[in-house]
């Protein structure tokens, strides 16, 4: 398509991704929100994001993910997460784990982020694919507190090799860093960029990249990456986390979990520049009049060692300064350039083997530039004997006195605070508290939806200490929300016994209370259920569930209130015998319901259940408890099996069934949301039904002919 006398490429499918599941757009951001012809892709795009469906980002920012080889039970840690990106592809993984009961249990993901307000936003983005696996923290990524397992936490392992291992399988560090690499979609950064920017961020790199380590278990993967292609944010942190932790850490080459992609070798020397004198100005000028020799050193590969001479002879003509060796550096500049950041000597070369990093070049795969190492924690040669006396003896504790021990191996993970953390006093740093449900309350819920196979271990309630307004204060009946928490989250949670983690979200809302007189007159317990969590509640409910047909499903994507008159009678007969209060009504994909005419589609090989959240009133009617994004994430899955048929609206006067009441008593949440998923809360006569969708209301609805 040409737009604005550019000829947009089509959307394009990244070969490299696994699954096929990536695809890159032919135009920048800018474009696509401006263009008003692109507007409807535009929209499109909104509208499965927040529904879930897809996450943009950066094409190169999907490799550090992919370079950690993620399985679905790994117990994973994200320690700079914003804005969630990456946090999202390690879910999509993840969630495969969800109620796996065999013996490697169900996967985590931790995500954090050393600012609040970002965690929060994390928090925003994540909740997109509504994941119970996803636990949020505001850390500094340089001081993460110890993370220890309920199993761990008490008593306290007795051998140096459990003490010294880490609990996670996947560590990510997407460390801050001068961005140089995004030069290509915001070229402003030259401006601003120096070498300064690159050297004064370094130390930060190395303190966070080794707590990742310390975090990692024996055998387990951590990624480095950066979006900056300068080597002393890149390699020299690499070489130096390599020199520190010899014998215990070693590179992996990445390539082999994307194997399709292109990226070139990791660099093993270069050179030390100070560009501290040199004006911002000249700067700008200087790569004005080498655009030219720039182009012609990109296209022509043969002439690398010649290009990199010419490049060092422009940078000396421009008066930076080259430093040979540490002993180089004026004595005022060695807090910037400390001997950390030269290049490896020939004898560490030999095995550091930086060439298994991956630099990733704009012009190799048509992305912005990426950094990406991946590092193997392996277990210590001081520690290597233990290590295979606990392999092959089942249940051996290992006695040992390990008062006063400097091995490598228990200087990496401690069950203490990180060197030089501030102290807090509980209260002063908590933000969010995660408490067990109260029992009571659980067995009236237990009770009214039957619910099977859970022991009221899984739910929590959360109470906000950063708001003046909370709602979930003392707990009990009095909690406005409730929470579910699978296996690997409550492990987290109790074994936080000395309250280092500074909590943002954890789990997944499946409960709400309801307001008070909505269930006066029923039966009720006095919460419902939240669409949220219905996928995961929806096998366990055994009283409060509904199988209705195709015909009645779309009727209730309509959202709002839902008239008994235009149900079936099969599903009539179920909801009218029903006390008020939250149900969950489901439709099972039958190819039988395909509508007729539709184009044929592959089967899925596993049939998919929709589910929707409404609330039984004491008089003829249903309401629609989600949202017009929730409603609309349904239909659009509904639509690609083609069997999303028309809205059956109900006449005014008929009632299917005698009325109880005369006005239905609907909890103030659900006015609420009430208001937000319908336009119009009065049917439509039963002589008018629906043929076609109606794009500028989003509701399936236009008159007969």
């Amino acid at each position: 398509q040409v737009v604005d006398g550019t000829e947009i490429p089509s959307v394009q499918q990244l070969q490299w991704y696994p699954s096929g599941d990536g695809y890159k757009l032919g135009t920048d951001r800018r474009t696509l929100r401006k263009s008003s012809a692109l507007e409807p892709l535009h929209k499109w795009m909104m509208l499965h994001t927040d529904c879930g469906n897809i996450t943009r980002q950066e094409a190169v920012s999907m490799v550090p993910p992919l370079a950690l080889n993620v399985l679905p039970h790994h117990k994973c840690l994200d320690m700079c997460a914003s804005p969630g990106s990456k946090t999202s592809q390690l879910l999509e993984v993840i969630n495969e784990s969800l109620g796996n009961s065999d013996e490697k249990g169900e996967g985590l993901v931790i995500a954090n982020d050393c600012d609040t307000d970002r965690a929060y936003m994390l928090v925003h983005q994540c909740r997109r694919i509504n994941s119970p696996l996803l636990l949020v923290t505001t850390h500094k990524g340089q001081e993460y507190p110890t993370v220890l397992p309920e199993s761990m936490s008490s008593p306290i392992p007795s051998s140096k090799l459990e003490r010294s291992n880490g609990i996670f399988d996947r560590v990510l560090c997407d460390v801050p860093c001068s961005g140089d690499g995004t030069l290509r979609k915001t070229p402003n950064i030259w401006g601003k960029w120096g070498i300064g920017s690159a050297c004064s961020l370094y130390p930060l790199q190395i303190m966070i990249a080794q707590r990742g380590l310390r975090l990692v278990k024996y055998g387990g993967l951590m990624v480095y990456s950066t979006c900056s292609m300068s080597p002393y944010e890149d390699e020299a942190v690499i070489a130096e986390i390599l020199r520190t932790n010899k014998g215990s850490v070693e590179l992996v080459d990445a390539r082999e979990f994307v194997p399709q992609f292109k990226a070139r070798p990791g660099l093993s020397h270069w050179a030390v520049l100070n560009d501290y004198d040199i004006p911002k100005k000249s700067q700008k000028e200087d790569a004005k009049e080498s655009e030219g020799d720039m182009e012609v050193e990109k296209v022509t590969e043969s002439t690398d060692n010649v290009a990199e001479l010419r490049g060092m002879e422009r940078c000396l003509s421009m008066g930076m300064r080259e430093y040979k060796s540490y002993e180089d550096v004026p004595e005022s500049l060695q807090r910037k350039y400390r001997p950390m950041i030269f290049p490896p000597t020939d004898e560490e070369k030999e095995w550091m083997h930086l060439e298994k990093c991956l630099r990733c070049l704009p012009q190799d795969e048509d992305t912005g530039g990426f950094f990406v190492a991946t590092l193997r924690r392996v277990v210590p040669p001081e520690l290597q004997e233990e290590a295979n006396t606990t392999t092959t003896t089942e249940n051996n504790t290992v006695e040992e006195n390990v008062e006063g021990s400097d091995s490598k191996g228990e200087e990496l993970v401690t069950t203490e605070e990180p060197v030089g953390r501030k102290k807090f006093a509980r209260g002063e740093r908590k933000l969010i508290d995660f408490q067990q449900w109260d029992s009571e309350a659980f067995a009236s819920l237990k009770q009214f939806f039957g619910l099977e196979d859970l022991t009221g271990e899984e739910f929590y309630t959360r109470e906000d200490f950063t708001s003046g307004n909370n709602k979930n204060a003392g707990g009990g009946n009095n909690s406005k929300s409730v929470y579910y928490m699978p296996k690997s989250v409550r492990d987290v949670l109790r074994g936080d016994t000395h309250k280092r983690l500074k909590v943002v979200s954890a789990g997944i809302k499946v409960f709400e209370r309801s307001a008070k007189g909505a269930f006066a007159g029923g039966g009720d317990c006095g919460y419902r259920l939240m669409q949220d969590g219905v996928a995961i509640m929806a096998p366990f409910v055994k009283t409060r569930k509904v199988g209705v047909t195709i015909q009645d499903f779309c009727n209730f994507l309509g959202g709002g209130l839902v008239s008994f008159s235009t149900l079936s009678k099969e599903t009539l007969s179920v909801i009218s015998a029903m006390p008020s209060g939250s149900l969950i009504c489901y439709y099972d994909f039958n190819p039988q319901d395909v509508v007729e005419g539709a184009p044929s589609i592959p089967l899925p090989s596993k049939i998919p259940r929709f589910h929707l959240v409404c609330w039984r009133g004491q008089s003829a009617t249903l309401n629609v408890m989600c949202s017009k994004t929730e409603i609309e994430s349904v239909k659009h899955q509904m639509d690609a099996l083609k069997v999303l048929r028309p809205k059956i609206s109900a006449k005014r006067t008929a009632a299917a069934v005698p009325q109880e009441d005369n006005s239905d008593t609907v909890p103030v949440n659900e006015q609420e949301v009430k208001s937000e998923c319908a336009d119009e809360t009065v049917d439509e006569p039963a002589t008018e039904s629906c043929d076609t969708v109606n794009t500028e209301s989003e509701k399936v609805c236009t008159k007969e002919d």
